[in-house]
């Protein structure tokens, strides 16, 4: 074996043996990260009891919802009875208003209720 031939070869056993060194260092560091990972990790107790709760959340956000769309709901109702009537009144003659007046009513009350069947449907019953 000629000098250079055998100098190669000495690299390329220290190589190997910086590789084998690298591999060990991983295998190491794997098996104590797996033994941490052991320790923190949820048993299946403590994941019932998550999942539990989030359903208990999900439910109660329901029953949240479905009672402020009902009460949004009873507004709308309550001021399209309102407007029918006054509307019914300046027709009949019961009340006088100036049409001026009777239009800025009719269309705010129309707005409030759009508004309010936005937030009904945007915010109420969005998608997650």
């Amino acid at each position: 074996m000629t000098q250079p031939q055998f100098e190669e070869f000495l690299h390329k056993i220290s190589e190997d043996k910086k590789r084998e060194k690298e591999k060990h260092i991983i295998k190491e560091k794997a098996e104590k990260s797996a033994k941490n990972e052991e320790s923190w990790a949820k048993t299946d107790a403590e994941t019932q009891r998550s999942k539990k709760l989030d359903n208990d959340d999900k439910q109660n956000d329901i029953t949240l919802k479905s009672h402020y769309a009902y009460w949004l709901i009873g507004i709308m109702v309550i001021q399209l009875i309102i407007m029918n009537r006054v509307f019914l009144d300046v027709g009949s003659g019961l009340l006088k208003y100036d049409n001026y007046v009777l239009h800025l009513y009719i269309t705010g009350t129309l707005l409030e209720l759009f508004g309010l069947v936005l937030v009904i449907t945007k915010y109420l019953f969005k998608n997650k």
